[in-house]
This record gives structure tokens, sequence and C-alpha cells, in this order.
């Protein structure tokens, strides 16, 4: 999916309001989007059941809306059966709406890379930007906001005001940074955040 291609306007009565993965890999490339769709269970713009999706070059899932993981859902991952959503190069998933993780919900596996961005996302329970579900998180650059920065378009939020940026229900989290106040861990890890909030070693050390 390239240019200036776009998946809008869908409703899915199960998963996956704008895209279904149930295996293998699907690419966004250049300005392509997927905007406007609903699930009345996960994954409101994509379900990754298993295999691969990747976003490059300006891509973004925006304005779609679940149960959870407004934008993307995350299937589980294991070793039998692997999931995983990664962002590169100027991408976003913004603007998406859902019960518990209104940007991302993940149980597999999520990598943020280059200036990649989770901002502007709603949840009515916990993890407005991004929740963690027993998957894996790695951020080695981009960001996903949190509830103290301005303008407030670029905020992720929760009803619930633990994990308004991100929520560890259970899982790993490695490296990254984390824009204004909203982290929130109930088990799992983190590991080697820095800059606005930073985490050593599971222990949360610098809170704005």
């Amino acid at each position: 999916m390239q240019g200036n291609a776009s998946i809008s306007g869908n409703q899915s009565f199960s998963n996956g309001g704008g895209v279904y993965m149930e295996t293998g890999s699907f690419n966004m490339q250049g300005n392509a989007s997927i905007s406007g769709n609903q699930s009345d269970s996960n994954g409101g713009g994509v379900y990754v059941s298993s295999g691969n999706f990747i976003m490059q070059d300006n891509a973004s899932v925006f304005s779609n809306q679940s149960v959870r993981g407004g934008g993307v859902y995350v299937h589980s991952y294991s070793s039998l059966r692997s999931s995983s959503f990664t962002m590169q190069g100027n991408t976003s998933v913004s603007g998406n709406t859902s019960s518990t993780g209104g940007g991302v919900f993940v149980q597999g596996d999520f990598t943020m890379q280059d200036s990649s961005f989770v901002s502007g996302n709603q949840s009515g329970n916990r993890g407005g930007g991004v929740y963690i579900d027993g998957g894996r998180f790695r951020i080695s650059a981009g960001l996903v906001y949190g509830f103290m920065v301005d303008p407030p378009s670029l905020r992720n939020t929760s009803s619930l005001p633990d994990g308004q940026a991100l929520y560890i229900n259970s899982g790993t989290v490695q490296r990254g940074t984390f824009n204004a106040s909203g982290v929130w861990q109930s088990s799992g890890n983190l590991s080697s955040t820095n800059d606005t909030i930073k985490v050593e070693n599971g222990v949360l050390v610098q809170y704005p």
C-alpha cells in the first residue's frame, strides 16, 4: 500500500475495522493512510493476528475506533505464532479512540524507530497512547506523547489517570522517550528510558 492510497470508512462487527491480517506481511509507504474505520471488537484501523505490519515514509493510521486498540491491535506473541508492528520514518498513529489502548494495544511485538509518533489518541479506560498486555515494546526513536504537552492536540489521554501515554499491564518496554507525564506500570519491566521520564531497572527514578 503506497502513494496516496487509503482505506477508510469501513466497519467490522469483529476484529479489524480497516484491515485484518491473518498472516504474511503488510507494508504502508508514502502518504498511505488508514482512517475513519470502526471495529466492534479489536483493532479499529488494523488487527494483526500474525505476521508483520510495517509503516514507513509518512504513512498514517488515524481517526479509527474500537473496543481495544483504536488504531492498531497486535495479537499475542509466541514461538509458534508471532505478530509484529513496526513504525519507521515520520509515521504516525493519531486521533484514534477505544475503551483500552487508544492508539496501540500490544500483546505481540511493537517497535518504534526514526521520527515516528503516537499522539492525540484517547482511551476510555487506560493507555491513551499505548497499552502493553504481555507484549514487547521497543522504542529506539520517536515519541509517545503524554497529557501535559502543547499543543493539546498531541496529547494521548485516558479517562483513568494512570497510563495516559503508556500503560503496562504486563510485558516489557525497552529504551525510549516518553514526552510529559503518563506512564504507569502494573507489572512487567521498563528499562533504559530517558529524558522526561527515566526508568532504571524497572524503577521509576524521574517523573515531571
